[in-house]
């Protein structure tokens, strides 16, 4: 699968992905103008151009997730992506608790460790779920939108789209 950034969100999406399956062998994609840290190009293949990650996309898997934190960019590269014939990806990680009938609904979204997701939520396209989230019952939450660590959205909140809901709101 191919992990769209190389920033601090990467870093825990990768965390998330080894925990789910630690055969897998997740590529890091970035803009030529980024500069991976260290950590990713000591550990994982690092495409930094569009046309090979086309190639990569093509030729080997046309998974991807988005691994990237400011929102407007997670839609830009999102877009990008799926117009080149990649497929979005969830990205759940092992500790998180999806509700069964919530879980059908993920398209794209990032449930980092812990997080929550209770029966009869809506959960748009894109989103991240940070570290011990919790949506309880008839939550949505708008495309787009990072939840942060520790948030709690009771009952038929409602969030929009492209939203930023900081570390510990309730």
């Amino acid at each position: 699968m191919l992990v769209l950034g190389a920033g601090g969100f990467a870093v825990q999406l990768l965390f998330a992905i080894q925990r789910a399956d630690a055969t897998s062998n997740p590529v890091i994609y970035c803009d030529a103008a980024f500069k991976p840290d260290s950590f990713f190009i000591d550990q994982f293949l690092v495409i930094q151009s569009i046309e090979k990650a086309h190639q990569y996309l093509l030729q080997n898997d046309s998974r991807f997730c988005l691994g990237v934190g400011l929102n407007a960019k997670r839609k830009e590269l999102c877009n990008q992506f799926e117009q080149i014939g990649g497929i979005l990806q969830s990205v759940v990680d092992p500790s998180a608790i999806i509700s069964h009938n919530s879980k059908s609904l993920l398209n794209g979204v990032s449930c980092l460790a812990n997080s929550i997701v209770e029966p009869s939520s809506i959960i748009g396209k894109g989103v991240i779920l940070n570290l011990g989230s919790m949506l309880t019952h008839h939550v949505e939450v708008g495309d787009f939108t990072e939840i942060g660590p520790g948030v709690k959205l009771l009952g038929r909140s409602k969030i929009g789209y492209s939203s930023f809901i900081g570390a510990g709101t309730i």
